[in-house]
């Protein structure tokens, strides 16, 4: 009797132990199927991060790869990656994500939907294309080379580099490309510009196809051709090159074969941005300083998008904000004491510029006391650091006797000085 009660109590926790697992599997696959539909209303919302996020949930809760799953993970990854950087955090999950997809599919030939594997085989290639770069970068020919280029050793970068090409590495072949097109250590030659970069090109080197795209729009080395030009750059604008997507821009911006359009430049800028391009971020910046052709003039977004790149590292930055700060208005109030901040910033980076508002601060007594010999400082300072404003300027205060006394040899001599600058510009 005691062992017959001893089976029982033992076949009854079996089955509660049973149900219970049945229960929480049912629990965890209900989670997972609302993981999965929050997913799939955040990617339809542009929330890429959150469907990724949502979906790695999901696939907890099942504790197992599904390429349902898989596939809208690849589709937000691909929307988030940065393929031109394979230390791009999300490159690296979907490198890694796309494997066990295509492992799946090859598997599964007959079942597989050809429209998903299509899709993600073409993504597969952009995993490679990063996986490539990545292995040209650390080439020990190319670090050298860029390690000789940073030192201006331009003749030792160029040996790095052809040794690097000599292997068939893109970005190298770039690199003696840029070198010819730029006359950087080289009489500049750009036939042999667009024939290095033709190169890369020609094995899907984004950089080297925007370049050449460049090339044809400035007719440098071919024949001027908007529309071969704008072809190549499309192409890599939207292959997910930064660079290409600002050349987009300016396209629109400046008129370059097509008709000036600032709403079209804005878009093409700040796909750029979002790449984190800093030149991208200040074009959108003079957009709205400008507000021509569809885009309202609006100094608090140029403050927005110079800051961003002034922050990020865009040094030209800085005296812009200064100066939107100093003159106000379009939405942005008026502050000579922020200006001042700004300006300080920028001349402790090197702009020049930013001395001499520093100086006209100074000499106006905006935002600081009026203090002529301050403003005398800082327009010497520029001055002699080749800015032609700020002689210019100096010839005006000893001319007029602007708050110092009259000296026509001094006015006389940074007139001199301001004229003969201006005839080189």
């Amino acid at each position: 009797m005691a062992k017959q009660t001893k089976l029982m109590r033992k076949i009854l926790f079996l089955l509660l132990f049973t149900f219970s697992f049945t229960a929480l599997n049912a629990q965890n696959e209900l989670k997972a199927r609302i993981e999965y539909e929050e997913a799939e209303n955040a990617f339809n919302d542009a929330k890429f991060e959150v469907a990724v996020t949502r979906l790695s949930k999901a696939e907890q809760y099942i504790g197992k790869w599904t390429p349902k799953i898989s596939y809208l993970k690849i589709l937000a990854l691909d929307k988030l990656c940065d393929y031109n950087n394979a230390e791009n955090k999300y490159t690296l999950l979907q490198v890694e994500e796309v494997k066990p997809y295509m492992n799946f599919a090859n598997q599964n030939e007959d079942s597989i939907d050809m429209d998903k594997f299509k899709t993600v085989y073409a993504i597969e290639e952009k995993t490679k294309y990063a996986t490539k770069l990545k292995e040209y970068g650390l080439m020990p020919d190319y670090k050298n080379g860029i390690e000789a280029y940073e030192k201006k050793d331009y003749k030792t970068a160029m040996s790095f580099w052809e040794k690097a090409a000599a292997k068939g590495n893109w970005m190298a072949i770039d690199k003696i490309s840029d070198m010819y097109r730029d006359a950087v250590g080289v009489e500049q030659n750009y036939k042999l510009s667009i024939e290095w970069d033709t190169k890369a090109a020609n094995e899907g080197y984004l950089n080297s196809i925007a370049d050449i795209g460049g090339m044809y729009i400035e007719g440098k080395g071919v024949p001027k051709d908007f529309k071969i030009g704008k072809e190549k750059l499309l192409y890599a604008a939207e292959s997910g090159l930064d660079y290409a997507m600002f050349y987009m821009g300016n396209l629109y911006s400046e008129g370059l074969g097509e008709p000036k359009d600032a709403m079209t430049a804005l878009s093409w800028y700040i796909k750029s941005a979002e790449k984190g391009y800093l030149v991208a971020m200040a074009a959108i910046g003079k957009l709205y300083f400008d507000g021509e052709n569809g885009v309202d003039k609006n100094y608090n977004e140029t403050l927005v998008w110079m800051k961003k790149a002034a922050e990020n590292g865009y040094n030209d930055g800085f005296g812009v904000i200064g100066y939107l700060n100093e003159i106000g208005g379009y939405g942005l109030t008026q502050n000579y004491s922020e200006a001042m901040v700004w300006y300080k910033k920028g001349l402790e980076k090197g702009d020049i510029p930013c001395g001499f508002m520093i100086g006209h601060l100074y000499e106006m007594g905006y935002g600081v006391t009026k203090d002529i010999s301050q403003a005398l400082s800082y327009y010497n300072s520029a001055a002699n650091n080749g800015q032609t404003a700020a002689m210019k300027k100096l010839y005006e205060i000893y001319r007029n006797g602007d708050g110092v006394k009259r000296d026509k040899k001094l006015a006389d001599e940074w007139k001199a000085k301001y004229e003969a600058a201006e005839a080189k510009e």
